[in-house]
Parts: structure tokens; C-alpha cells; sequence
């Protein structure tokens, strides 16, 4: 993805200046900010936006803006109040969306509040509020929650398009999910078994409706859905007609996949790294951390590497539907809990996981018993199977997992901050774990934690995760071994 886009339109050199260094510095960064209020000089705790802007400033700008302006181009913008025409700030943002802008307004002015003429005159709707200066100075906390508010209201977009390679059940449901989400600039997909079919095998699954196929690209070339640079790449190949009613665990199957997915994500694997592809890739195969691992020993640049993953969802799930039979009270939002591991070896952090703001084993003294603690992790972890099995039973999509990723390809076209679990690679193990995450734009995503020891302070999840981590390893290499 590219940097998001800030304009700022006829600031003064000043105001221009003080709003640049901000966004460029302690808004994006993150940390302590002096600031001066009633009582004095004090510290303000800036949270990290986490978003790199491109920035783009223009002076006297009048509300005739031409159709091929660079102005149109913006994700966020500053746009000042003159005090000689205080009607301007909203004829401009008027014909921005005129122009087809799809942003965040935010009105700059030199008073305490905007000017009535400002407020009356029509396209000062499309603010969303002002950002006030003192002495020709922005203040970075205001500056700060004027971003958070327009991300958590969805007035920050940017368009993205997607490559996904394969089109089992999984990335079919993604291109179905697709076709109506307005945020999917394009769609780039290629599947071997239907490279040369898909209008008679793809397409009439899909049923398109009105122009909706016109986003779409399939591709009869593995290479030419990475020659297309997307924003972000999804691996969702693997071995077709895998026996799933064989396996009575999850941990049995593991070694099954990857003899089935790993030539399908190799040879992928191998022209993203010929063509030196930079983009985000998503590896929606399994077993997700082994071929994480593949991809780190083919050459790949770990920190472009990630999934997406319902393992927190389904374990909250669960975890819901236990504790309910006690307290039918209780909603899914009542419940915190983090999950991290391996997809299929997931741990849940019951210990350390809270019901209403009360500790888990207090709440339920029964998870105070680690045999129970157990019975519940083994449980969870079988949902994925079992959603499997019946999967290929109905025909229906993988148990939930399409609608996740979905749902957080929206999140990275609206510059969420937060997933609850996607995967990121950690040097000092070299592993892959997924776990509570950060996003930073341009696209990258990485653990809340630093270190595997910030993840958990259990000494039962941490051995657990410990046994995860070097089948992890082990599986990778007994595919495809590290090179000395």
C-alpha cells in the first residue's frame, strides 16, 4: 500500500510547519508532549497513529479545483479558515466531494471556534470538526484524537487491490466477498485447476452482478497475479480432496497439509521472490507458521509476511458459550481474552485472560484446575477441524475464516491500528507466532509484543509455546531445510 495521503490546503507558513512536524514526529511516533494549559507546562501522552503521511500543502487555493487536481488525492484533510473569507473552508470541502473526494475534513482556524459564516455556509457538513491554534501552533494531543475519531468513524479510506492465488473454497469466498466491497479497487486471481476454465468453473460460482466482474482479473499465469503488484498478496493454496474425515486431531492433520500445500506455495513463494515482489502477503495456506518459515528461508522479507487468523474468535467463542451455562448474562464483549501459538496449536491465555474486568480463574474457579484448563484448549482447538469436516460435507466455506479476513481487509483500507491475532515474525526465535497485533501504514504489521517473554508472564503458556515453536521448526525443516 502507499503512504496515506495528508493535504493540508492554505495554512500559514507557520501553522503549515507546526502541523507537519507533528504528523511527521510525535502523532506518528508516539510519546510525552509539553503543552500549556491553566495551570502551567504539562506532559501529554501522545498515542502512535502509526501513519507515515505523504503530505501534500497548497496555497491559495480557491473552491474551483480542476479535475485532474493532486488535491484530489488525499485520505485526511487540513483545511484552514481564512479570516478575510471565512466562507472558503467550506466551499472547498464542498467541491472536494464534488470532485468525488472520499476523506476526512478537518477545519483548521486561528480562533477558540470557527467563524458563523464558516458553520452556515453549505459543505461545512463535510467537517469533521476543527483543530484549533495558539501562536500559530497545532497541539499534538488534539492533533492526535482528531486522527483516532476519524479512523474509528471510517472517514479515512484507501482503496486497495488484492492478488489471491488459489481458488478452493477459500479464495472463491473471498472474491464472492469481494465483488461487492467498494474498498476492493481490484481483484488479481489465479488457480492452476481452472487456469484455463474459468468461465465455466469460477466465474458462474461467483455470479456476478451488474459491472461487479469488471474489478476482476483471472489470470492464466501464476507470475501475472504478482506482475500486477497488489497491495496485498493472499496465499490460499493447498492439495485438493485431503480426506478430512480420517482425522480424529487437528495435530494429525498438521503433517498432512504441508506435504499437500508445500510444492503449491514453493513454486508461489518462488515467483514472488523472482520478481521481487514488496507487497503485504498474507499466507491463509496451512500450516501457517511452517510455511511462514519456508517463505523466510526462500528469501522472502519476514516483516511483509503475516495471516490473518480466527483463532481469538473462536476461543472467546467457546470460552462464551462455557461460561454461560453458569451466567447467561453474559455477552461476548464481557469477555477479554488473548490467544496466541501456531494456527491449529493455538493458546489461549485463560490465567491471565478477565470476565467483566474480574480474573478468569476468580470469575470460574474452575479454570483454576489445569486439567480442566486443558480439556478446554483441546476442545477449541478442535473447532477448526470439525468446521473442516463439515465444510466438505455441505460445500459450505471453512467455518468463519473468510468473513476474518474480510473483515480485516477492511480494517487495513480504513488504517485500523489493532488486530486481535495475525501472525508476525520474531528474530529472536526465528518464529512466527500469531498474536495481538499493530498496524503501522504504509502496510506493516507487527506484534504488540517485542519479545516472545512480553506475550505471556505464564511459565505454562510459555513451555507450551516452546513445544509449538519447535514443531514449527521441525516441520519446516523437514521440507525445506535451512541452507548453511
Amino acid at each position: 500500500m502507499r503512504k496515506p495521503r495528508a493535504v493540508i490546503i492554505n495554512e500559514t507558513p507557520e501553522g503549515k510547519k507546526s502541523l507537519i512536524k507533528l504528523l511527521r514526529g510525535v502523532v506518528k511516533d508516539g510519546g510525552r508532549e509539553r503543552v500549556k494549559t491553566e495551570r502551567g507546562v504539562e506532559e501529554d501522552d501522545i498515542e502512535a497513529s502509526g501513519l507515515d503521511y505523504h503530505i501534500i500543502a497548497a496555497e491559495n487555493v480557491t473552491h474551483s479545483i480542476r479535475s485532474n487536481s493532486r488535491l484530489r488525492k488525499g485520505n485526511i484533510y487540513f483545511i484552514r479558515e481564512d479570516p478575510k473569507n471565512p466562507k472558503l473552508a467550506s466551499q472547498i470541502a464542498k467541491e472536494l466531494i464534488n470532485r468525488g473526494v472520499n476523506a476526512g475534513m478537518v477545519l483548521t482556524t486561528d480562533r477558540p471556534s470557527p467563524y458563523a459564516e464558516t458553520m452556515r455556509e453549505p459543505g461545512h457538513e463535510y467537517f469533521s470538526g476543527w483543530l484549533p491554534k495558539t501562536e500559530e501552533r497545532f497541539d499534538a494531543g488534539e492533533v492526535s484524537r482528531k486522527i483516532k475519531e476519524l479512523r474509528k468513524d471510517h472517514k479515512m479510506v484507501q482503496p486497495i487491490s488484492l492478488g489471491i492465488i488459489g481458488l478452493g473454497k477459500l479464495g472463491r469466498q473471498l472474491c464472492s466477498d469481494l465483488k461487492s466491497k467498494p474498498y476492493a479497487s481490484s481483484i488479481h486471481a489465479f488457480t492452476n485447476w481452472a487456469k484455463d476454465s474459468y468461465e465455466r468453473d469460477i466465474k458462474p460460482r461467483l455470479a456476478f452482478k451488474g459491472d461487479q466482474e469488471s474489478k476482476f482479473e483471472f489470470h492464466k499465469r501464476l507470475e501475472a497475479v504478482i506482475e500486477a503488484n497488489p497491495d496485498i498478496l493472499i496465499v490460499a493454496t493447498g492439495e485438493h480432496g485431503i480426506p478430512y474425515d480420517e482425522y480424529g486431531a487437528i495435530k494429525d492433520l498438521t503433517g498432512r497439509l504441508m506435504q499437500g500445500a508445500y510444492p503449491k506455495v514453493r513454486n508461489t513463494l518462488q515467483a514472488i521472490k523472482d520478481r521481487n515482489y514488496q507487497g503485504t502477503i498474507c499466507m491463509e495456506a496451512n500450516p501457517t507458521g511452517p510455511l511462514l518459515q519456508v517463505a523466510k528461508r526462500m528469501g522472502v522479507d519476514p516483516s511483509n509476511l503475516t495471516s490473518i487468523t480466527p483463532d481469538m474468535s473462536r476461543h472467546k467463542t467457546l470460552l462464551l458459550k462455557r461460561l454461560s451455562k453458569k451466567d447467561p448474562s453474559l455477552i461476548y464483549s464481557d469477555i477479554d481474552l488473548t490467544v496466541i501459538g501456531e494456527h491449529g496449536k493455538e493458546i489461549p491465555l485463560l490465567r491471565e485472560a478477565t470476565v467483566r474486568g474480574k480474573p478468569l480463574p476468580e470469575a470460574h474457579p474452575k479454570f483454576k484446575n489445569p486439567f480442566y484448563r486443558k480439556d478446554f484448549i483441546r476442545e477449541a482447538r478442535e473447532i477448526g477441524l470439525n468446521l473442516v469436516k463439515v465444510a466438505e460435507r455441505l460445500g459450505d466455506n471453512y467455518g468463519g475464516i473468510p468473513e476474518i479476513i474480510i473483515e480485516n481487509l477492511e480494517g487495513f483500507a480504513y488504517f485500523q491500528r489493532n488486530i486481535p491475532s495475525a501472525y508476525s515474525y520474531f528474530a529472536e526465535a526465528d518464529c512466527f507466532i500469531g498474536a495481538p497485533s499493530i498496524v503501522s501504514y504504509p502496510l506493516k504489521i507487527e506484534s504488540e509484543g517485542e519479545k516472545l517473554r512480553d506475550l505471556s508472564q505464564d511459565k505454562e503458556v510459555r513451555a507450551e509455546l516452546g513445544r509449538t515453536l519447535a514443531y514449527q521448526r521441525a516441520l519446516a525443516d523437514k521440507y525445506h531445510p535451512k541452507t548453511k
